[in-house]
This record gives C-alpha cells, structure tokens and sequence, in this order.
C-alpha cells in the first residue's frame, strides 16, 4: 500500500517572491514522491503576501471574516502556482474542502489545496487532512527539499497519522 503524506509548504517558503526556479524546485521535489508511489496531498499557505493584504484592508476596517477571506484567497493563488509547475496527475484546480481533496488523492491524482475557513491557518488545515485521509506521516514545518524528503516515524502524532522526518533528523 502507498505512503500517504500531507505537505503544508507556507507561502513564504513556496514564493516569497515570485520565482518559477524555486517554484518549479519544489514541485520536482514533489513529483519525485509521487514517483516514488506516495500519495501526496499539500497544503499551501498564503506567506507575506496574504499578510500584507489583510494588513491593507485591516486599515480599511474590514472584519475580522473578511481579512480571513482575503487570507484564504491568496492561499489559493500560491496553490495554483504550485499546480501549474506539477507535472504529474493534478487536480487543475485547488480543492476548497476536504471531500473534494480527498476524492481527488483516490483518483491517484495529487491533492493541492489551499486554506478552506475563516479562522483556521493552513497549518490547521494540513493537520485535519492528514486525518481525514488517514495520512501515514505529516509534515507542516517546511517543505520538502530533495535532501530532506519525509520518511516514517516510529513515534505517533496524538491522532495516528505519524509526523514526517527527514533522514538524519530527530524530528
């Protein structure tokens, strides 16, 4: 049966600027697990990009739902980016709930989503994911780079899905 892994790359690790190398980088990274034969779901986050949006409205006196929106969108954005440098199976589009990201890894597509409510970090998102999917490790700290791919624990999270580690980590 496939490793199933949840990666939540934040937005200031995916594009703190917009560079197609370093995005591409992480999507080759990705590609080679897919390779590998994990099931991979992502989550991505919205970096300083998002918080300078909502630091903007802020001081336009948006609530506190609407800044979340304007979070959740930017989320979004870099979820997009990440799909269009995937060569591998993709869902085209970012899941925007965990039903429709979950079908999509069942398909043996790859899962790319971005944050789902108001209120909730993209952390949080990966967190619930991983267990809605049952996940075999989970890994919400950075991405991945080709030297530090996830590998299985032997110490369960307090849910049973287990935290990534990366070899000659004791993490």
């Amino acid at each position: 049966m496939p490793m199933r892994v949840v990666v939540s790359i934040g937005g200031s690790i995916l594009a703190p600027d917009l560079d197609a190398g370093r995005v591409a980088g992480h999507a080759e990274v990705i590609g080679s697990l897919a390779d590998e034969g994990c099931e991979i779901g992502i989550v991505v986050g919205g970096g300083g990009v998002a918080r300078e949006y909502i630091d903007t409205a802020r001081q336009l006196d948006a609530n506190e739902v609407q800044l979340d929106q304007l979070g959740i969108d930017v989320t979004r954005i870099n979820a997009r980016l990440l799909i269009s440098a995937l060569e591998a199976d993709v869902k085209p589009t970012p899941a925007t709930d965990y039903d429709t990201a979950g079908d999509a890894l069942r398909r043996g597509d790859i899962s790319v989503m971005g944050g789902i409510t108001a209120g909730q970090t993209t952390d949080a998102v990966a967190a619930a994911f991983a267990e809605y999917i049952d996940a075999d490790c989970s890994s919400t700290r950075r991405a991945p780079t080709a030297s530090t791919m996830p590998t299985r624990t032997s110490t369960p999270r307090r849910s049973n899905t287990r935290r990534c580690r990366r070899p000659n980590s004791s993490t």
